[in-house]
């Protein structure tokens, strides 16, 4: 078993936009929900905003990984001195690693979502800014999948991933995680409100445990119950 004995260093890995691939379906429940379903016209507009979020996206993250030193409850202990809180109700205490991941598409989407907005053509607006999300969720799954790779090339087991406010972790953790990763090196920022910018970035910890995979790990999907969770894996 190989053994990361110190932190991992924020790492950039950039994608092609052809490796996010989307299907209307997607952009039709981000821009009307589950039970949407579009009409001619819409399919149109779906077609329309795949084509052209194709050419906008830029895909790329950053991840750093920090060895634990302890685990109390929820709340992990860096070997930094920083503290991640964890989801409910608590932390697998084998937990020996939390990977810290920014994801972005980068701001051109979101400025032509705003173009199309102040035009007038708000079909449109709607489902390219859908595109984007759906598209933001594909990268946070390829982001993810990295990340668990890299954990199983040292013997250990990834996690269910986790993000600020969701899942009863604090909303301040956001700024913890661009205190252990580099997401200015990819071109995102934080708001006072705590908000990435640009806004179609996604951010989120991934725990490393010496626990086999199975429903003794907390972190697992298997043991969660939000059987329709988009982060689900």
């Amino acid at each position: 078993m190989k053994s990361a004995e110190a932190a991992i260093p924020s790492t950039i890995v950039r994608l092609s936009p052809g490796s996010i691939v989307v299907q209307p379906g997607q952009v039709a429940r981000y821009a009307g929900g589950s039970r949407f379903r579009a009409d001619a016209r819409m399919e149109e507009a779906i077609g329309f905003a795949l084509g052209r979020a194709a050419d906008l996206i830029a895909p790329v993250l950053v991840y750093a990984v920090h060895p634990v030193a302890a685990v109390e409850g929820r709340v992990m202990r860096l070997e930094n001195g920083r503290f991640v809180t964890g989801p409910v109700p608590a932390v697998d205490p084998s937990v020996k690693y939390v990977a810290a991941v920014v994801c972005t598409l980068g701001p051109l989407l979101e400025d032509a979502c705003k173009e199309y907005g102040l035009r007038g053509d708000s079909l449109r607006a709607l489902f390219l800014d859908a595109a984007g999300v759906a598209a933001l969720e594909v990268l946070g799954e390829r982001a993810c999948e990295i990340v668990c790779g890299r954990a199983g090339s040292f013997g250990l087991t990834a996690g269910c991933r986790f993000a600020p406010g969701t899942m009863g972790v604090p909303m301040a953790q956001q700024a913890v995680i661009f205190g252990l990763v580099d997401g200015e090196g990819i071109g995102v920022r934080l708001n006072t409100g705590m908000v990435m910018q640009p806004n179609k970035s996604v951010s989120f910890f991934v725990p490393w445990t010496g626990n086999p995979a199975g429903t003794a790990n907390a972190y697992k999907c298997r043991s969660c119950g939000l059987k329709d969770c988009q982060f689900r894996l």
